[in-house]
């Protein structure tokens, strides 16, 4: 989706791709004046558009964020590698999902980056995705707007401890250590 400036505040949103920015950056929209880089930029990609001063991001579960993005892209027909997908039934199963899963360091912005890369060094407020409508309570304080977050761009799925094997839990936390090593993620 977007990044999001909003000037009068000083503050600005990196939205790492499904861990429910969709939401806030709609949030952000309706409640405010925003300028908006589109696409899933980095922090030092944004920092030479604006003046950064204060940024927020939200992180999620590795493991929960890609039984996510595969029932999201299944829902709406599109798979982020490969847009050839011309019926459901051309849709890779979980299993070749992950399978073609790898971690590439040629291309940061892709569902295998850790979510740390996208906000390196860091931000001033982080939020989880887990905990969503308690820590966002913090962004609404800071910004003096109480309207209630919505929750757009959802997929629908089962709890996501359910979709995988041994192999497949081992593989993510392989790709994904980093942001499980940081933000404490456990299965």
């Amino acid at each position: 989706m977007s990044a999001i400036h909003l000037p009068k505040h000083n503050l600005t949103f990196i939205h790492i791709p499904k861990n429910a920015g969709s939401s806030v950056v709609d949030w952000l929209l309706n409640n405010f004046q925003t300028d908006i880089i589109n696409g899933h930029p980095n922090l030092n990609m944004i920092k030479h558009h604006w003046n950064v001063e204060r940024t927020f991001s939200i992180v999620r579960n590795p493991w929960a964020r890609m039984v996510s993005a595969y029932f999201y892209l299944k829902q709406y027909r599109f798979y982020w590698e490969d847009n050839n997908i011309k019926s459901i039934d051309d849709f890779p199963t979980w299993d070749s999902f992950i399978d073609r899963l790898d971690y590439d360091t040629k291309s940061w912005n892709s569902l295998s980056t850790n979510q740390c890369e996208w906000i390196h060094p860091g931000v001033d407020y982080l939020l989880k995705a887990e905990t969503l409508t308690e820590d966002f309570k913090l962004i609404q304080s800071l910004l003096g707007c109480d309207e209630p977050l919505p929750f757009i761009n959802t997929s629908m799925h089962d709890n996501y401890k359910l979709y995988y094997t041994d192999m497949q839990k081992n593989k993510i936390a392989s790709i994904f250590n980093q942001d499980i090593e940081l933000y404490k993620y456990l299965f």
